[in-house]
């Protein structure tokens, strides 16, 4: 890690311990969370000391709602950013790809699921977090791989394979998340 303003080096190499999988910030606490040697580990802000962090592999963050998208196995987790508790263990039908996409003015997350290839969409609301909000097919052999969400625009771009052929796509959503009820009785905010 270098300072910003003097290009010195504040720490590193920091050593994880095995071949690295995705890596994600959490500005809410400022940990570095990352999978290595197939374990999800975190990155103190402070000391840069790396330890296990007891849940699945990290795949996103949305700060705005300090929430923390991991996945085990079948499972998504959906994490309180500040204390890195586990609020809720979502049960899936398939394997999560490697990459979960955050439309936080939606409050949807989008994870691959490229068995099927297709783009699952759920609902991260108030009082009831992770119900499926609806699914994006992408056609057979078209296999999704990556995924990042726009919230401003309320599109979704998603690396898909097909056939060895990689290429962008541009999904949009604009799902009312009103109708998945976060507005009824609530004074329709977080």
């Amino acid at each position: 890690m270098f300072n910003a303003d003097t290009f010195a080096l504040i720490a590193g190499p920091i050593e994880t311990g095995g071949t690295m999988g995705p890596i994600i910030v959490n500005p809410v606490n400022g940990k570095l969370y990352v999978e290595s040697g197939g374990v999800s580990k975190e990155v103190d802000p402070n000391t840069f000391a790396v330890t296990p962090t007891g849940f699945g592999t990290v795949m996103a963050v949305d700060s705005h709602k300090s929430k923390v998208f991991a996945t085990s196995g079948n499972n998504l987790q959906i994490i309180n950013a500040a204390n890195d508790s586990v609020g809720k263990t979502v049960p899936l039908s398939y394997t999560p790809g490697s990459q979960i996409g955050v439309n936080n003015a939606l409050r949807h997350i989008y994870l691959l699921n490229p068995a099927a290839n297709k783009i699952e969409v759920r609902g991260i609301f108030r009082e009831v977090q992770g119900p499926l909000v609806g699914t994006f097919s992408l056609g057979t052999g078209n296999t999704p791989q990556g995924i990042v969400a726009d919230s401003v625009r309320g599109r979704v771009y998603v690396v898909v394979n097909s056939s060895g052929s990689y290429s962008v796509w541009a999904i949009e959503d604009l799902t009312s998340a009103r109708q998945w009820g976060w507005g009824i009785g609530n004074g329709g905010g977080e």
